[in-house]
């Protein structure tokens, strides 16, 4: 096999379906029904599998057809693998077949007289995933790889930019990514509309929202396929580049602020211009002293500050400018198009700061899930 099964869990549990393409033995005298239990030979293990034909009833000897099947043990047939199927009632063999896409799990299945079969069979393999990607959200790389039997480096050179998008480990129908982004910022844009005052949209509101739009238009959707892809790949991958914002449990599109009807008191405004743009953190003590206040009526102004978006909190008592934050996530996603991986040595010299500032904004970039730390190192979830 060109793909190490070690490293997903999913091999270990054998197929759920096969789609295949058989070849009926041309002497056969007899007819082979839908859903006949039959013998399964692969390599040295064998199973009883039942079989399904592609628009129709039954085959007969010399045809070859397209056909699921279904293992009825535990069985592990990756794409390209071939068997043999034989007929248990008259220990003969009925036919071969070549695997065209295996499917690990029941939720993964498409609908089976709706799946293009003609597609599976080309053996280019970005057809093939787009045609996977046509009844789904997304596919984990690993899964994309383990599906299509390659390794897991050569999923990079099969991806079509064109068509496909790849965000962290998932890949997604760029259609399909443009469609979910687009429904979460008209649904943030109609929030501000009907309640000017709005704190924004959680995330369980954004999954309800996008999960009732994309129902129909996507086959194969589940909704805890459909929640990963939001939470883990296209909410942090939007704060990245800088479309969306989150305070607290909300998201915000970053254009609008919370309690944006309401101006900026004279105090705040002061406290803003002090606080500047730069990627410079400060504390409530540093604000007293530039505007000659004392400590208390700072650390007030601050927390108003950040009420309506205008600095962040990096620790307890350290605070940022959002507008710092902004580009420093701009730098991230630029350094994550051409690596995987970033430490904190490297995230130091490309905002030019000090260590310890470095590590507070990747730890604030860890809580809003944008990234995850793994030892000296961190990458996109």
């Amino acid at each position: 096999l060109s793909f190490d099964i070690g490293v997903n869990g999913k091999a270990d549990e054998g197929i759920t379906y096969a789609d295949c393409r058989l070849s009926i033995c041309p002497s056969l005298e007899h007819t082979i029904k839908n859903y006949r239990t039959l013998t399964l030979h692969h390599y040295t293990g064998e199973c009883q599998a039942s079989v399904r034909f592609f628009g129709k009833g039954s085959a007969r000897g010399g045809e070859t057809i397209y056909a699921r099947v279904k293992p009825n043990a535990k069985m592990l047939l990756l794409r390209g693998d071939r068997f043999i199927l034989r007929d248990p009632s008259i220990k003969k063999t009925v036919g071969g077949g070549k695997v065209l896409m295996p499917y690990f799990k029941s939720y993964d299945t498409p609908v089976f007289n709706k799946t293009d079969f003609d597609k599976l069979n080309k053996n280019d393999l970005r057809v093939v995933l787009n045609s996977v990607l046509d009844d789904r959200v997304g596919i984990d790389c690993s899964e994309a790889a383990l599906t299509l039997n390659v390794s897991g480096d050569s999923i990079s050179g099969i991806i079509d930019s064109a068509e496909l998008v790849r965000v962290g480990d998932v890949l997604l129908k760029k259609q399909s990514y443009d469609s979910i982004v687009n429904i979460i910022t008209s649904a943030l844009e109609s929030e501000y509309a009907n309640n000017p005052g709005s704190k924004g949209v959680t995330e369980d509101a954004i999954n309800s929202t996008v999960m009732v739009a994309l129902k129909g238009t996507i086959r194969g959707i589940t909704k805890k396929t459909l929640h990963y892809v939001i939470n883990t790949v296209v909410l942090p991958e939007l704060i990245l580049k800088g479309t969306l914002k989150r305070l607290s449990t909300f998201y915000n599109l970053t254009s609008h602020s919370v309690n944006s009807g309401a101006v900026l008191s004279s105090d705040e405004e002061k406290a803003k211009a002090a606080i500047g743009t730069e990627m410079r953190p400060f504390k409530a003590e540093d604000i007293a002293n530039k505007l000659g206040i004392d400590v208390k009526e700072a650390t007030a102004t601050l927390k108003k500050l950040k009420d309506k978006g205008v600095i962040e909190r990096l620790k307890v008592d350290t605070f940022l400018s959002s507008s710092a934050i902004s580009e420093a996530k701009k730098i991230l996603t630029e350094y994550f198009r051409s690596s995987d991986t970033i430490k904190v040595a490297e995230f130091r010299d490309l905002l030019g700061v000090g260590r310890k500032l470095a590590i507070e904004i990747l730890e604030l970039f860890d809580r809003e899930r944008i990234t995850i730390r793994s030892g000296d190192e961190r990458k996109l979830r």
